[in-house]
């Protein structure tokens, strides 16, 4: 029972991801779509948060 004690921030990213792809599905994405888009979906807010920090830092 010790290895259950919780999944660990791999386990809820996957949780997420998989919580996103499904309502990528909802909206008439592919499930290959939703799939890749539940995967990856934390690297296009990434970008936005960046570019946004970049522009108020005056860069």
């Amino acid at each position: 029972m010790n290895g259950a004690k919780g999944v660990g921030l791999g386990g809820s990213y996957a949780l997420t991801g998989i919580g996103v792809g499904l309502a990528a599905a909802a909206w008439g994405a592919s499930i290959g779509w939703a799939i890749l888009y539940g995967l990856f979906w934390p690297v296009s807010i990434a970008y936005w948060v960046t570019l946004v920090l970049h522009r108020a830092a005056g860069g």
